[in-house]
This record gives structure tokens, C-alpha cells and sequence, in this order.
């Protein structure tokens, strides 16, 4: 089996690990990737997405609406409702992007993601299931838009990718005395002694904790990519972590086993109890 795959890259050498591999379809980059990478992105011939921060501070705006109208992405990846209106206004009457509602949004429901069609007038390309849902809840959603008649919009699933736990501005680096203004991974510990990888967002003072293992649906993947847009993300992983993951993924046969150890299904099969 063997077919096209988006990813969401955190760091210039996972960008650098997608960028030239033709299983490859979208890539989507956050504003450090954008501001330090650019040439990069414009080399991988791919089709390249803004992922806009969890969070958006005012003073950052200015920033983030210079970047949403380069002519260098296809669409806009939005995190918040916030960010959903704030780019609605600065992309009005462009048609030339799509937007693409995350996770963080929550589309539990058609009525969610009517809510969203209802409130632009921009295209919505499609929206990403929540972490928090299983796979009935995801069913649900998804017979109630062809029962609607709601078109256009792909349902998406993130299949790989560590979940973020905690998005704070309390930054551990700072706290410790280590402030170094540098986009970082840095490491906390649990009572358990387990580690939690924690992205230092230096251009939006924002800490984001990830899950100690990735989430990983590759059991259920041949279904999966029938149904769904899938899409890969990568935190603090290696050049070489992305490529053979990345392949894994793209070539993926049933009995094959992951090139990692640890994962978890989150929600995906228990939903919340």
C-alpha cells in the first residue's frame, strides 16, 4: 500500500527530512519554520500551509497578517477561534487560500463545523477531528455531513503525533533561570521519572508539552486512509525519525511494526470515560 501523506514539521531538519520525499502531498509549517526556512518551502515544490500558533498574542498579530497573505501557501491552518475570525478579516475576498480548521477547534459535531462554513466567506478546504474523539463519535460527524449535504469540506485525522498536553506561557526555561530567546525543545519530569518534551516557542513566548509517546493509529491505517486526509505530525523528532516514519506510514503493510516502541491510541478507539 502505498499513497500520498501530509505532515506538520516543527523543525528545519524535518522539513528538510519531507521535503523531497514524493509520498509527500502537504506540508504544514509554523511561522518559525516560515521566517527562518523559507527557501526551503519554496524548493519543495510541495503544497505549503501556514500553521498558526496555538496561541496568538496581540502582539503578534501584525506579524501573523503579514504572513497569511504570502503567496507562497496554499491555505492557512487555524488553531482557535480567534485566529478563524482574525483571518477571515485579513483574507477577505481571497480566494487564492483555504482554510483548514485543526483540532483545537473541537468539530465534535455538524453543528460545529456548520457554525465555522456559516461564519466565512473564505474556503474552508477541511477540518480535523478532535484528539478528544473516538472513532464512533468521528463516525457520527461524518454521517451527519453527507447527510446534510455539507460538500466541499474533507473530514481530517491526525494518525502520528505527539498530543499536546499543556500550552502555557510560563516558560520552563525562564523559570529556571535558562532564558535564552532560543525556539528549543527542552525536557519535564513526572513523579514517574517519565519525560515530557516541551517546545520553547521563543517567537510567540509560548511553552507547549507534548504527550511522553506519540500518538499512533497505524493498526487501523488502511481503513483510515480511505476515509480521511491523514496527516503526520512531528515535534522533536530526528531527520531520521521523519523519513523512516514518514515511510512507514506511506507504504504501510498490515503485519509491519513501527520503527518506535512506545505509542498510544489516545482517544481514538475508548473515547473519554
Amino acid at each position: 500500500m502505498s499513497s500520498k501523506i501530509n505532515v506538520l514539521v516543527t523543525k528545519e531538519e524535518q522539513l528538510n527530512a519531507v521535503s523531497t520525499m514524493s509520498y509527500v502531498d502537504r506540508i504544514f509549517a509554523g511561522t518559525h519554520l516560515v521566517l527562518n526556512s523559507e527557501d526551503i518551502l519554496k524548493r519543495s515544490g510541495k503544497k505549503i500551509y501556514l500553521a498558526l500558533p496555538y496561541v496568538l498574542r496581540k502582539e503578534y498579530v501584525p506579524l501573523v497578517e503579514k504572513l497569511v497573505k504570502n503567496d507562497i501557501f496554499s491555505g492557512i491552518l487555524v488553531r482557535n477561534p480567534e485566529e478563524f475570525f482574525l483571518i477571515n478579516d485579513v483574507l477577505s475576498g481571497d480566494g487564492s487560500k483555504e482554510l483548514i480548521l485543526d483540532t483545537h477547534l473541537y468539530i465534535v459535531n455538524s453543528e460545529a463545523l456548520e457554525f465555522y462554513l456559516e461564519n466565512t466567506a473564505l474556503k474552508t478546504g477541511g477540518f480535523y477531528h478532535s484528539f478528544e474523539s473516538s472513532k464512533k463519535e468521528m463516525s457520527i460527524v461524518d454521517d451527519a455531513i453527507i447527510k446534510k449535504g455539507i460538500s466541499g469540506v474533507s473530514p481530517s485525522l491526525v494518525i502520528y503525533g505527539r498530543i499536546p498536553m499543556m500550552i502555557s506561557s510560563n516558560c520552563v526555561k525562564k523559570t529556571t533561570g535558562r532564558c535564552d530567546k532560543q525556539f528549543s525543545f527542552d525536557v519535564i519530569k513526572d513523579r514517574y521519572n517519565t519525560d515530557f518534551p516541551v517546545l520553547c516557542d521563543c517567537d510567540v513566548c509560548t511553552n507547549i508539552t507534548y504527550n511522553s509517546v506519540p500518538l499512533s493509529l497505524h493498526e487501523d491505517i488502511s481503513k483510515l486512509k480511505d476515509k480521511y486526509e491523514v496527516r503526520l505530525d512531528f515535534t522533536d523528532e530526528s531527520y531520521e525519525d521523519v523519513k523512516s516514519i514518514t515511510e512507514y506510514f506511506a507504504t504501510y503493510h498490515g503485519a509491519d511494526k513501527p520503527p518506535y516502541e512506545k505509542f498510544t491510541t489516545g482517544h481514538y478507539r475508548r473515547g473519554i470515560e
